[in-house]
């Protein structure tokens, strides 16, 4: 069972004034967002965000599948967090991830497999310094090339 979980993190309000009324990973590209793209090239049974609070409630109503800012649901099992910035293709990722498993564009966090067992806040995610000091990486770091 692949869950993912996307998230933007503090860069992600750049992209204003066109973020201000919707998550970075909800910006079309093309012809598809971020979300579209990663659920419809990676099988998944389930979906989730961590979301600023002020689009959570907007964003539920228009996402009754979604898993919003759900730390219950982030924490009941194996988990892919995925950042709304990321542009990629979803052969990148592979099939299996290992708990631990963290992709890194720089200093950017791009990806990161969680075991369920060690819960982590919506808003620890969006801060990649917390996320490396609470050892949520393990030694299972990838880097990705800057396309």
């Amino acid at each position: 069972m692949r869950r993912i979980a996307f998230f933007e993190d503090r860069t992600a309000l750049q992209f204003g004034p066109l973020t201000q009324l919707r998550p970075v990973f909800e910006l079309l590209c093309g012809h598809y967002t971020v979300r579209e793209r990663t659920l419809s090239g990676i099988p998944c049974d389930a979906w989730g965000a961590c979301l600023r609070p002020e689009l959570a409630e907007a964003y539920c109503e228009a996402h009754p599948e979604a898993h919003i800012n759900n730390d219950a649901w982030m924490s009941s099992g194996p988990l892919t967090l995925i950042n709304g910035r990321w542009l990629f293709q979803p052969r990148e990722i592979p099939d299996v991830l290992t708990p631990g498993t963290a992709g890194w564009i720089g200093d950017t966090l791009v990806l990161l497999t969680l075991d369920g067992e060690r819960p982590i806040h919506p808003d620890q995610i969006r801060d990649p310094a917390v996320v490396k000091s609470n050892d949520w990486c393990g030694q299972f770091a990838t880097t990705f090339a800057a396309e």
